[in-house]
């Protein structure tokens, strides 16, 4: 018997974001997403590969949106952040 077998490898795109960005509480893991009026929102997240300060976002998260870096334990759903570029 003899088969030809072809296997499409094509590029892939990976969303990596800070590491220290995302936050761990029980079982869920999310990150504060910063709307256009400056407001800190936690939403969900799922994580794929972790590599050295990266993680790469599966899904919650899109190219282009805005996320804070390194949150501080203070930090709530709803509050106004300070942007800097």
């Amino acid at each position: 018997m003899f088969a030809r077998v072809q296997i499409p490898t094509g590029h892939s795109r990976q969303l990596l974001i800070n590491r220290g960005a995302v936050i761990f509480r029980g079982q869920l893991t999310g990150l504060y997403l910063v709307d256009s009026d400056n407001i800190a929102h936690f939403r969900l997240i799922r994580l794929g590969k972790i590599s050295g300060d990266s993680a790469e976002v599966l899904s919650g998260l899109k190219e282009g949106d805005r996320y804070v870096v390194e949150p501080l334990p203070a930090l709530g759903d709803g509050t106004r952040v300070e942007v800097t570029p």
